[in-house]
């Protein structure tokens, strides 16, 4: 299954909010910095989908905040 997520940096706790079937917005506590965001959007992912964190895979938007992400399994 591939979704759209739009990734909110700094916040409070590492949350995941569906605005459609396929959109998402992630927000999470770390800072866009050395790929420590994108390792937290695929935790806080694999948490939401109870999939493991191998399952999640960034196709697009590694250095930004739109990101296109496969999870195989679903």
């Amino acid at each position: 299954m591939k979704i759209s997520i739009k990734v909110k940096p700094g916040s409070k706790q590492n949350v995941v909010n569906q605005i459609s079937d396929k959109e998402f917005v992630v927000y999470i506590n770390e800072i866009p910095e050395k790929g420590r965001a994108n390792e937290a959007v695929a935790d806080t992912l694999s948490d939401f989908f109870d999939v493991p964190k191998s399952a999640i895979k960034i196709i697009a938007g590694h250095k930004g905040r739109q990101k296109l992400v496969e999870i195989l399994g679903l």
